[in-house]
């Protein structure tokens, strides 16, 4: 087996960074997150690879990572 897994829909990719799926979403276009989105014909497809999400967490600016840091606190106590 790969040592990268593909998800393939935010569902996926929000349970793999363990947030939600509007905070994942948000973190795609506020912090960059590294997700594709191969053409389709509703256009919503989006798809996401393990190797590239923990490479991007563990690479994040300071910023960054306070804010995904205190999303981490929030979801761990809800």
């Amino acid at each position: 087996m790969p040592s990268s897994s593909v998800l393939k829909s935010w569902k996926e990719i929000s349970a793999f960074l363990h947030v939600t799926v509007r905070t994942a979403q948000r973190w795609e276009s506020d912090l960059g997150l590294p997700v594709h989105r191969p053409r389709s014909k509703r256009g919503s497809a989006v798809l996401g690879f393990t190797e590239e999400l923990r490479a991007w967490l563990q690479n994040l600016p300071a910023a960054g990572t306070q804010l995904v840091s205190l999303a981490f606190e929030v979801v761990r106590f809800c």
